[in-house]
C-alpha cells in the first residue's frame, strides 16, 4: 500500500506539471510561440516579454534603451519616423543586455534601431552567456530556453490570470490584483 501512495502522487505530480505546461502553451503569456489570442497582457520583466515580441510582432523599427525610455509611446515613434516600431526598453538594462536583444530584433527584420542611452548602460557587465537576468535560451528559442518557458511556475500564474481576465465578469478585478 505505501507503494502505491507513492505512485499515486508521483502521477498526480506528473499531471500537474504537465497541465501546467499546458497551459502556458496554451495561453503563451509571453507570445513567444504565437501572436495573444486572449487580450493582450504584457509581463512586468521586459526581459522575458520582449523575447515573445521580438517572435510575434511585425516591426521595421527596433526602439531600445533602459527605464527612461519606458515612458516613450511607440505610436508616437511610429508617427515621428513613418515606421512600426517595437519598443523593447529593459528597466535597468545595460549595453550587452541591450545589444544582444537588438541583435535579435534585427535578425527578425528590424531595418532602424532608435536607441536611447544612458551613461548607466555602459557599466562592466557579465558576459552576455552567463547574465543570470537575461535568458538568451528563451530569446534563441533553444529547447532548454522553451522548455524553462513551458516548465515555469511564473509563466503558468501568468497564464492563467491571463486566461482568467479574458473572461468579461472577471477582467476588471483580476487586472487589479494581476500578480507582478
Amino acid at each position: 500500500a505505501p507503494f502505491t501512495n507513492v505512485r499515486r502522487l508521483l502521477l498526480a505530480s506528473i499531471v500537474c506539471v504537465l497541465g501546467a505546461a499546458a497551459l502556458t502553451y496554451v495561453v503563451d503569456p509571453l507570445q513567444l510561440l504565437r501572436p495573444s489570442r486572449l487580450t493582450a497582457f504584457y509581463s512586468e520583466d521586459t526581459r522575458v516579454q520582449n523575447a515573445g515580441l521580438i517572435r510575434s510582432q511585425s516591426f521595421d523599427t527596433a526602439f531600445m534603451g533602459t527605464s527612461l525610455a519606458i515612458h516613450f509611446r511607440q505610436s508616437e515613434i511610429d508617427r515621428a519616423l513613418g515606421t512600426r516600431s517595437l519598443k523593447l526598453a529593459m528597466t535597468g538594462s545595460n549595453s550587452r543586455q541591450q545589444s544582444f536583444v537588438l541583435e535579435q530584433a534585427i535578425d527578425r527584420g528590424a531595418r532602424r534601431v532608435v536607441w536611447e542611452m544612458d551613461d548607466f548602460i555602459f557599466v562592466d557587465a557579465a558576459d552576455i552567456e552567463a547574465d543570470p537576468y537575461l535568458s538568451v535560451d528563451l530569446y534563441r528559442a533553444t529547447v532548454t530556453g522553451i522548455a524553462s518557458y513551458l516548465f515555469s511556475a511564473a509563466m503558468a500564474k501568468e497564464s492563467l490570470f491571463a486566461l482568467l481576465r479574458s473572461v468579461p465578469p472577471l477582467r476588471d478585478p483580476l487586472t487589479r490584483a494581476a500578480p507582478s
